[in-house]
């Protein structure tokens, strides 16, 4: 049986889209044929390395790290045995990532080793607006010319490139696991007095929802419009409740804070339409494969986004708004979800099935590596 190592720096969080990516992502390979090693911060604020995660043979062994940034080194000074394959889910910079070299050396001592690093965005320089982002990012950049010869392939969502950092790319999109997301509904909800959004994100600038926010303000139609945000991130969230106070419009737009489980089950389903992002241009890329975008289509909720997508192509059950500043006209979306067949909750779902699971994703970065 092949062997892995996926090392993650994000934090266990089970209420987290982000998490729940990572932890698809490892039980697909594990499905895939790999005995898998998952490096990561638990809950509690412990780093380990977990074989076979999920499963009832999993065992955990300490990795000490008094502090993050020493992570990947403590990491190279616990591993003991040979891996076929690595995958490293790229972490923002910062001074962790001047010891990611120690690492990666060890590993390409065994010279099967195949070493995939992913970036969940690419180009991402935009998403970076804070002077913390920016020094991570720059001592990242200069520890790149140490790292990038040990890295086989790198996996990126976003506009095409055959290169970045001059290490060859493979182009992949989100995936989801269907044996963790259940059906909200098979039969399109039925339209009465409200309609009603709903957008799950950890919010940014990018997820555009000033853009709705301003749409429902400036909306004149028989319907009472109902936007409810669940997530949280600053300074998104002010902003955006900011503009809310401005519009006066308190009673349409409700902020839940995150949620998970059945109480994000039980908002879903008040949800006619979901929102994906709106604003994805703004972060200089048009093209985006988000996460949300796969768990809505597996549980049946029709939904809005404004980038390209080529995890969806011709279906019906997205509504693409313009991928610039121009005002949203609810109306339109109002008519399109009305034109929509009453059992397209039930074709999201089987379209979800055939093309969406994360299995897939890992098969191509398989095959690109020539791993079996």
């Amino acid at each position: 049986m092949p062997k892995m190592l996926y090392i993650t720096n994000i934090y266990e969080d089970k209420s987290d889209g982000i998490w729940n990516k990572i932890k698809y992502n490892v039980l697909a390979y594990q499905r895939l044929g790999f005995d898998v090693d998952f490096a990561y911060r638990k809950e509690d604020g412990f780093y380990v390395i977990e074989n076979e995660p999920y499963t009832e043979n999993s065992k955990s062994q300490v990795v000490e790290c008094i502090y993050k940034d020493l992570f990947y080194y403590n990491l190279s000074l616990k591993i003991n045995c040979e891996y076929d394959l690595v995958y490293i889910r790229k972490p923002v910079g910062g001074a962790g990532f001047i010891f990611l070299k120690a690492l990666l050396k060890k590993l390409k001592n065994n010279r099967r080793c195949k070493i995939v690093f992913e970036i969940p965005t690419f180009p991402y320089e935009k998403e970076i607006n804070t002077a913390r982002l920016k020094i991570s990012d720059l001592i990242l950049k200069c520890c790149l010319p140490f790292t990038y010869k040990y890295i086989d392939v790198i996996t990126y969502m976003g506009d095409k490139y055959e290169r970045i950092w001059g290490v060859p790319t493979l182009r992949i999109a989100n995936g989801i696991d269907l044996n963790f997301i259940n059906v909200v509904r098979t039969e399109l909800k039925p339209l009465n007095d409200e309609f009603i959004f709903v957008g799950v994100a950890r919010l940014s600038f990018w997820h555009g929802y000033d853009r709705l926010i301003k749409a429902i303000y400036n909306y004149k139609g028989k319907y009472t419009l109902k936007f409810i945000i669940v997530g949280s991130g600053e300074p998104e969230m002010s902003a955006l409740q900011e503009k809310v106070r401005q519009y006066g419009i308190q009673d349409n737009i409700l902020f839940t804070g995150s949620k998970s489980g059945n109480e994000l089950d039980a908002i879903y389903e008040q949800a006619h339409v979901c929102v994906d992002s709106l604003g994805r241009h703004r972060s200089g890329s048009f093209y985006n494969s988000s996460l949300k975008s796969k768990e809505y289509t597996a549980k049946g909720l029709p939904f809005i986004k404004s980038h390209m997508d080529d995890s969806f192509m011709d279906v019906d059950f997205i509504f693409d708004v313009t991928p610039d500043e121009k005002d949203i006209d609810v109306k339109e979306i109002i008519q399109w979800y009305s034109s929509l067949s009453l059992d397209t909750p039930a074709r999201m779902r089987h379209f979800a099935h055939d093309n969406l699971s994360w299995d897939i994703q890992c098969k191509k970065i398989l095959n690109e590596l020539l791993i079996k």
